[in-house]
């Protein structure tokens, strides 16, 4: 059943790539938009693939992993690689997403930009629901640096030096807020590494952004994902929201025997805290991107997507 709907939900993504590609509008003139309403804006953002090619693929994560379908996530992050990737030319990108949010953030600005917006306003309408899936499911930059990573020839990053560099995220978040809304400093999207990747822009202008993705690219093939634990500042902002997240990854106390695999072995994201000494672990939710293979791989069935206030501990029972 579940492989049926795995290759149902690729047929799906494959005719949306289609459906988007050949009903994809034309670009208005700036005098034509002038005259828009907010309304026309908002319905004309609703149906251009700058939004739909986001929100569908979202949508079909959600049910993916509810339904606990793990290999439906790997042919969302094929499609976004391609289509959010290549053909969009990744529209929301680590460092131009965040910084173009504050730089266009008024009136005329968001009417030229409504699909960009939409999209962040499903983002975090999303992640307060149910946590950074864009990160896990459908970000095409994760899933580029998830599809090179060898784990045969994987580094250790240790939990200590782990738990350091996650907070650098943050800090290239603050500096960017800083300089764009003080300096109101361009350099950011223009420099993003991936966006050169999936534009195949190589100018010697955005030669930071080229020197960045070798790097990242590199790191990839022994660290999982380096930029997203350790860089990318629109991670970093969702991550804030998942902690709102009204379904959570948890881990059930009375089933868990912290036999170590899921987080010595599955959570590539190195989102789950190590147990021991009588404590079980624990899903730290600013790491957690609900990818779902924890879940998906728990031999005891210990670890659940719960609404957040239920805590699944194990019962003491009455005297």
């Amino acid at each position: 059943m579940k492989t049926r709907l795995s290759l149902l939900s690729l047929a799906g993504l494959l005719g949306l790539l289609s459906f988007m590609v050949a009903c994809r509008q034309p670009t208005l003139t700036a005098a034509t938009m002038a005259e828009m309403t907010w309304w026309d804006h908002i319905a004309r953002s609703l149906v251009q693939d700058n939004f739909l090619g986001y929100v569908i693929p979202l949508l079909i994560g959600v049910i993916g992993l509810f339904l606990r379908v793990r290999m439906l996530r790997f042919a969302i992050l094929a499609f976004s690689i391609v289509y959010l990737g290549f053909v969009l030319g990744l529209r929301l990108s680590g460092l131009g997403a965040p910084s173009t949010f504050i730089i266009f953030l008024n009136e005329t600005g968001i009417k030229v930009n409504m699909s960009f917006y939409l999209t962040w306003l499903f983002l975090i309408m999303l992640g307060v629901f149910v946590g950074r899936l864009f990160c896990g499911w459908v970000c095409p930059m994760g899933a580029f640096q998830q599809f090179l990573f060898r784990k045969d020839m994987a580094l250790k990053v240790s939990p200590r030096v782990h738990n350091w560099l996650r907070w650098l995220r943050y800090v290239v978040l603050v500096v960017m807020i800083i300089t764009v809304v003080v300096w109101g400093v361009r350099w950011w999207g223009a420099n993003d590494p991936f966006r050169n990747l999936f534009r195949l822009s190589w100018e010697l202008t955005s030669i930071t952004g080229t020197v960045l993705l070798v790097l990242v690219l590199a790191g990839s093939l022994f660290v999982f994902a380096p930029w997203c634990k350790y860089v990318c500042p629109l991670g970093a902002t969702l991550a804030l929201f998942s902690k709102l997240s009204l379904w959570k990854v948890k881990i059930h106390e009375a089933k868990c025997t912290d036999c170590k695999r899921c987080y010595k072995v599955d959570c590539d994201y190195q989102a789950i805290t190590p147990g021991g000494g009588g404590v079980k672990p624990k899903v730290n939710q600013l790491e957690c991107t609900t990818c779902g293979e924890c879940i998906a791989k728990c031999p005891e069935a210990a670890i659940k997507m719960t609404w957040f206030t239920r805590d699944i501990k194990e019962k003491k029972p009455s005297a």
